[in-house]
């Protein structure tokens, strides 16, 4: 069994599609069934059940994906670590950034500013969704990260946080519904509202904020979709499946019809620059009021290239 194989196998358990697996993976659906197909004849065993509408894991491959499911994980940080070990730790910082904050629209920018800034130190810088950024930073993977406050599962006596910015939660809402034409709302007008939130297994801190709204709220949600990918919950509300969870600072792309609305009466988020403890932390201090320093929230990302106002 070689990697590949066994990547394909469990990304194909875990979103229940051929094709869905295929666009995660970067390859073709038919090369995505070849691959399953040499893999159930090595094996000697049949991995799934295909129905028209999903493929669902039989018994065995149920249990194989249960046990296997981070290896391919396992394997990307531990390498990642191994490498981090092997370079000259006072050279090379790696910054992780979260997805679809107003920081990816200058991200170039930044990474101009800390090399002219910090010329002793040779910088990477990547953006990445919850799962890969958390797991990255955990691992070592990120020296630094820029991600929101719910996403600190917990205080780390070995992590220092530096708050960069607030900003305010929000609903993304189709351009023909009636609450798009709201400057806010409040959490209790949204009590009957169907939303489209992202998967817990994506984003656990993003789902515990939107829990804690709604309770505070005095209501149990009701979820109409739930995604892995910002793009995907974009794509439904523009659609009009219903309300999107999600905060002022999301880019969103000028070709959908989508707006964006404040909720009045939830606490702000704050973005947040993390690193681990240790002799570096002077300088990760200066790289954090650095990157801070990059927030406008008057910028008007529409004149920037491409993305609804942040």
């Amino acid at each position: 069994m070689n990697l590949t194989k066994l990547h394909y196998f469990i990304e194909v358990a875990r979103c229940g599609s051929f094709s869905e697996a295929a666009r995660q993976l970067y390859t073709s659906q038919s090369n995505l069934s070849k691959q399953i197909g040499l893999l159930e004849s090595e094996l000697n065993i049949k991995l799934f059940r295909r129905t028209n509408k999903s493929v669902i894991p039989t018994k065995a491959g149920q249990y194989l994906y249960d046990r296997l499911r981070n290896v391919p994980e396992l394997i990307n940080e531990t390498c990642a670590k191994a490498k981090i070990l092997d370079r000259d730790e006072t050279d090379l910082i790696r910054i992780g950034v979260i997805k679809s904050s107003s920081f990816n629209l200058v991200l170039s920018q930044i990474y101009r500013e800390l090399v002219r800034t910090f010329p002793e130190s040779d910088f990477e810088l990547e953006y990445s969704d919850f799962r890969q950024l958390r797991a990255g930073f955990e691992s070592s993977v990120f020296d630094f990260a820029v991600t929101k406050s719910y996403d600190l599962t917990q205080v780390d006596p070995g992590v220092t946080t530096k708050t960069l910015y607030s900003m305010q939660p929000a609903i993304l809402v189709c351009s023909e519904n009636p609450l798009s034409q709201r400057k806010s709302v409040s959490m209790k007008e949204l009590r009957d509202t169907d939303f489209i939130i992202m998967e817990q297994s994506e984003a656990p801190g993003y789902n515990r904020n939107f829990r804690s709204a709604c309770s505070d709220a005095g209501f149990s949600p009701r979820v109409a979709r739930r995604t892995r990918r910002m793009e995907s919950l974009i794509m439904y509300v523009a659609n009009d499946v219903g309300v999107g969870w999600s905060d002022s600072d999301i880019s969103i792309p000028t070709t959908s019809n989508v707006k964006m609305v404040p909720i009045s009466d939830v606490p702000a988020i704050e973005m947040v620059a993390v690193w681990h403890r240790g002799r570096r932390s002077e300088l990760y201090d200066r790289i954090a009021d650095l990157v801070g320093s990059f927030h406008d929230p008057e910028r008007n990302a529409l004149a920037e290239g491409g993305f609804g106002k942040i």
